[in-house]
């Protein structure tokens, strides 16, 4: 009880969200958060959790759970842990549980693996129309930017210059005729639509003739050609080739920083920091679900400087006339959300849920652990800036009054399910509904619940990461129909989580059949979940 009395101290302290009357304030809090999260995780937790290592405070990665820390792997082979279904398509123990066969994630992985390289024909002429291409960068501008701002000020001059030269092969080119792709997918009136029509054949195709320039090429331009790119498959829920087009970028970030070549300059050192933050997010979002080999470059992410949102490209249709939002104002909104990202993403790098190894080498669940988790989440929350803050209970009524908030709310209660599914655990392996699980079961089908109402509207606002929201969807949903399936559960789970379970099941749009690996999850999850209408009535 001493150590449940120091937490609740140490949450009423944090939790104290200060004042904030400007951007610049509230910009600063969230760079101190950062570390005081960071430090806040290090020295927090009881005793034995630091000391006994029978003791595993650990494990399940949410579905945006970092590489490179201690929730991004399951447990060491052989341990009790190594066995414990952690919510994640990689996991077997978890997907032979489920019904789907403990192969069933190295299967996904395989369809993607299988799916042979598209190669759009190249048009012999290649003609640009100037209200086009000011379209697509007004998209991707408006859809993809402020998700990952990797363009600095000048672009604007580059997309000129291209326009005047658009021969002229380099790096520069290259970097506009994807973005401009990019602008095209996310301007069509559906993401399957766009899928379908492939708008983007034209500038990516040529782009690809000059792909071995950028390999080539050792610039920071080359970096942000590879970060694009990578951007754009994500968009075309093609999650491997993202992947590695990502963890090429960082390496490529890596030996321009380790040679000096960009800290000579300011503005020069501030892009690259932006961009190697941008990519990091990226390898982040598809490492753990695809369980692919990580870059570790967060092994040594504490020593990056965090971006300032400094020389941050704005989209202007006529620069001769003044802009709708003030350049500065688009750039702290845009530099506001990334941080507070990174903020989230250095908490989700340490652990989602807990348990612990029993003197018997059972794995049991931790509530006090996942108290502390909870009120650390609850710390991220309370130095949220004003215009990302959203009300944690999805009401359907009020629309949310920034383009991220749904995002952020989905992973808040991504976050809450980790936290709390070894209570679910618990009960359906040991046959026993006690307090104390009872109580952690309860916390965890009304996060669900939120989660699912939640991620349903960030899968329309959040193209960019869309690959990675189904593919939790699938996983969470899962272990919520687990749990509400089981007799113990029942009651606890109620009516409305399995309308939730009947939301997740058709949200999965037409687009998935345009992925291998998206088509075998909505083909499961529809199989899977075929029964829960009854479970309304």
């Amino acid at each position: 009880m001493a150590f449940a009395t120091a937490l609740t101290y140490g949450t009423v302290q944090d939790n104290k969200r200060p004042v904030s009357n400007s951007v610049e304030d509230q910009l600063s809090q969230i760079r101190s958060q950062l570390d005081r999260i960071e430090s806040s995780f290090a020295a927090s937790g009881p005793p034995e959790l630091r000391n006994n290592a029978a003791q595993i405070h650990a494990a399940a990665p949410s579905p945006w759970t970092y590489p490179g820390s201690a929730s991004s792997t399951t447990a060491s082979p052989g341990s009790p842990a190594s066995g414990f279904p952690y919510m994640k398509v990689q996991t077997s123990a978890f997907t032979g549980m489920a019904g789907l066969g403990e192969d069933y994630g190295h299967m996904v992985i395989r369809l993607e693996q299988d799916l042979p390289a598209a190669t759009a024909p190249t048009s012999a002429m290649f003609v640009l129309q100037h209200a086009k291409v000011m379209s697509a960068l007004q998209s991707f501008s408006d859809r993809i930017h402020p998700w990952y701002p990797i363009l600095e000020g000048r672009f604007s001059d580059c997309v000129s210059s291209f326009l005047a030269n658009s021969f002229e092969r380099g790096a520069d080119a290259f970097l506009v005729l994807i973005v401009l792709a990019s602008g095209t997918i996310v301007q069509e009136a559906t993401h399957k639509l766009a899928l379908e029509q492939r708008p983007d054949a034209m500038y990516l195709s040529a782009a690809m003739e000059m792909l071995h320039l950028v390999f080539l090429e050792q610039s920071l331009r080359s970096v942000q050609c590879l970060v694009a790119m990578s951007i754009h498959y994500y968009l075309l829920l093609k999650p491997l080739q993202a992947h590695d087009l990502a963890v090429l970028a960082i390496k490529k970030a890596q030996n321009l920083h380790l040679s000096g070549a960009i800290q000579r300059d300011k503005d020069t050192m501030e892009h690259w920091t932006r961009v190697y933050r941008v990519v990091l997010l990226i390898e982040g979002e598809l490492v753990v679900p695809l369980q692919l080999a990580d870059s570790n470059a967060w092994e040594s992410e504490d020593d990056i400087a965090l971006p300032t949102g400094t020389d941050i490209w704005t989209f202007e249709t006529d620069p001769q006339s003044p802009p709708m939002m003030p350049q500065k104002t688009r750039s702290d909104e845009v530099i506001t959300y990334l941080l507070t990202e990174i903020a989230m993403r250095r908490m989700l790098r340490r652990n989602t849920t807990a348990i612990t190894v029993a003197a018997s080498g059972n794995v049991e669940y931790a509530p006090l652990v996942a108290k502390e988790l909870e009120a650390q989440l609850e710390q991220w929350f309370s130095y949220l800036p004003e215009p990302l803050r959203f009300s944690r209970e999805f009401d359907g009524i009020h629309e949310d009054t920034h383009l991220q908030i749904s995002f952020l709310r989905t992973q808040y209660w991504a976050c809450m399910v980790s936290f709390y599914w070894p209570a679910v655990v618990q009960v359906m392996d040991s046959n026993r509904l006690t307090d104390i699980t009872m109580n952690g079961c309860i916390t965890y089908f009304r996060s669900y619940r939120e989660f699912v109402n939640s991620a349903a509207v960030a899968l329309e606002a959040c193209l960019p990461n869309k690959w990675t929201l189904y593919a939790s969807i699938f996983a969470i949903s899962l272990g919520a129909y687990m749990g509400a399936s089981n007799s113990l559960l029942a009651a606890t789970a109620g009516r409305e989580t399995w309308a939730a379970l009947r939301l997740a099941r058709d949200a999965f749009g037409e687009e998935c059949h345009r992925s291998p690996s998206l088509s075998v999850m909505a083909d499961s999850i529809k199989e899977t979940l075929s029964n829960v209408d009854m479970h309304e009535l």
